[in-house]
């Protein structure tokens, strides 16, 4: 059925504020749960998608580019093309319109209008699951597989690791001068080389994980005009930025991009990145005539004096490049330059934001590690399990749905029942959602989801809930000890006052101070006390200390008895 513009507009405004308040309540539910903060960002993230396009909506009436709205505004005040034109002529051909729409169609579902049901199609229609790879575990991991597998077959970087891996090697199997002449002789080479490469393991994802932005470690030879790397650092970086945005949708990760451009544009013209001071072109083992980057300065030296080098110089001179055609060279370095640099500056500084993720996806990566093979078959099979109970589920849910379909019909066709928001229950929807959003173990405790009430912020036990009132009295966690050698640190309880003098604090704050960390010092904290006490060990230790100058005697060859020290300046001067 056709509406009136103004119809349209106002329906699309209470629309809007019924979102509002879904919005209001999924952030009050997002406050209550720590564990599901992605979740109900991507449901709020869904309603104000809408909000956005209804607003779009209405801009498009309000501009009235069509003239649909002025020429409704005229029928509604009785203006036609016709010459008599009369107000409610044009108000009985409306409701006769309507009538006869109502008798040819049937009746419809009533709509019932409530923010409840905005807040429980968003729970149930976000793009969370499809957003994340199963790997990721929405936005709780990240997929670094297909990079790690990109850069390990980097040619460049994996025959220089190979070359590092050789020179240890070589290094810890010297024994003396004889190894060293034989290894340059070459006597032995072909068959080091071959055990070497036997011995060499390519690193795993754990520790390419942990070293992935250590781009320092890379020379610039590998890196120069290296398609490959270059390939590698863009896919990589635009994943990081992807997977970035999809852990913040509501905010603006635009705007955090173009700052770090920004600031990357900035250092970069003061030449203060480091290890990108100097363009190529600049760098001692850059040969201008084949327009390529030496590891070393000895590669170099030998291709300058190679015949290869004179022949690439006959052919570069025939080529008389004009000043600009070497200007332009220049310029192509430096955007080349500048662009890996931007590239590598970005991943750095994407990884720290991402920092805590990465940490959690290595100890996951761990954890599976150490399972047995009993283990991982157990996992799988709830997996399966898990699938077709969900599958069970959709299905009853879909037939519980049709049956409240019917009984509403049924509903409207009773002159006794009326139908309002208030009998609609709208909570077992988005208690269903609730649980079939959770699949992963984790998340299905609900001990885990809940807030935990701690007013008087007593220490946390095993359980990870507050210890009663009266263990905490009776350990005397309520008192406080402060250690200044432990830089003004703070202990509740006596027992960890007492542990933490054999602790690593305790320990290193003694260590700065040139005192032993012995059993003297035992209840001392101010650094003041241990050293005054330092002091008068030493000049204790100093009067019991057994002085063989003083204490030593002996005799001479007439029975003379004297200390050492006096027999000895005696016997120097010839008087014994």
């Amino acid at each position: 059925m056709s509406q009136f513009l103004i119809e349209q507009v106002r329906y699309m405004h209470e629309e809007i504020e019924l979102i509002e308040k879904a919005i209001a309540e999924l952030i009050e539910d997002k406050v209550k749960n720590n564990k599901k903060q992605i979740f109900y960002d991507y449901c709020i993230n869904y309603l104000v998608e809408k909000i956005q396009n209804k607003s779009k909506q209405l801009v498009e009436i309000y501009n009235d580019d069509d003239h649909l709205k002025k020429e409704e505004m005229q029928f509604i005040s009785g203006k036609t093309n016709e010459e008599n034109n009369d107000v409610w002529k044009n108000y009985y051909e409306k409701i006769k319109y309507i009538k006869d729409y109502h008798k040819k169609t049937n009746i419809k579902k009533i709509e019932i209008r409530s923010y409840k049901l905005y807040k429980n199609e968003a729970l149930k229609n976000n793009k969370l699951k499809s957003a994340f790879s199963p790997i990721e575990k929405k936005g709780k991991y990240v997929d670094m597989v297909k990079h790690y597998n990109e850069f390990i077959n980097i040619k460049k970087i994996k025959e220089f690791r190979i070359n590092m891996f050789k020179k240890k090697n070589n290094l810890r199997n010297l024994g003396g001068e004889k190894n060293k002449k034989e290894l340059n002789d070459g006597k032995k080479k072909n068959n080091n080389n071959t055990i070497l490469l036997n011995d060499f393991k390519e690193m795993s994802l754990i520790t390419y994980l942990n070293n992935f932005t250590r781009f320092y470690y890379i020379p610039r030879y590998c890196k120069y005009k290296n398609e490959e790397y270059k390939k590698y650092l863009e896919n990589l970086l635009n994943y990081l930025i992807s997977f970035f945005s999809k852990i913040n949708i509501l905010g603006n990760w635009e705007k955090t991009y173009e700052q770090y451009e920004n600031k990357f544009k900035e250092l970069f013209q003061n030449k203060e990145i480091k290890h990108w001071e100097k363009f190529t072109y600049d760098l001692n083992s850059y040969c201008k005539v084949n327009d390529k980057l030496y590891a070393s300065d000895g590669p170099y030296q030998g291709y300058l004096k190679s015949k290869k080098y004179d022949n690439d110089f006959k052919t570069y001179m025939k080529k008389k490049y004009t000043v600009e055609e070497l200007q332009q060279i220049k310029e192509n370095i430096e955007k080349e330059d500048e662009l890996i640099a931007k590239y590598e500056y970005l991943i750095e500084n994407y990884k720290i934001l991402l920092n805590k993720i990465f940490q959690k996806t290595i100890q996951n990566i761990q954890r599976k590690q150490a399972f047995t093979i009993e283990e991982i078959e157990k996992r799988q099979k709830n997996e399966k399990k898990n699938k077709t109970n969900d599958h069970l589920l959709s299905i009853s849910d879909n037939v519980i749905n049709d049956n409240n379909i019917i009984n509403n019909i049924e509903n409207i066709f009773d002159p006794n029942s009326v139908i309002s928001s208030s009998n609609y229950d709208t909570s077992d929807v988005g208690s269903e959602i609730d649980e079939n959003e959770g699949q992963d173990n984790e998340e299905n405790n609900e001990d885990e989801n809940k807030t935990i009430y701690n007013p008087l912020n007593l220490p946390l036990g095993h359980d990870n809930k507050p210890i009663p009132y009266w263990l905490y009295k009776l350990h005397g966690l309520s008192k406080e000890y402060k250690c200044e050698i432990c830089g003004n640190y703070s202990y509740f309880g006596r027992a960890a006052f007492e542990k933490h003098f054999y602790e690593w604090r305790h320990s290193f704050g003694m260590k700065c101070l040139n005192i032993p960390n012995t059993l003297h010092f035992k209840e001392i904290t101010k650094i003041e006390d241990a050293l005054n006490l330092y002091e008068k060990l030493k000049k204790e230790t100093q009067t019991i200390q057994f002085k063989p100058d003083h204490e030593v005697e002996c005799e001479d060859s007439k029975g003379n008895v004297m200390s050492i020290k006096a027999y000895d300046d005696l016997k120097r001067q010839g008087l014994l």
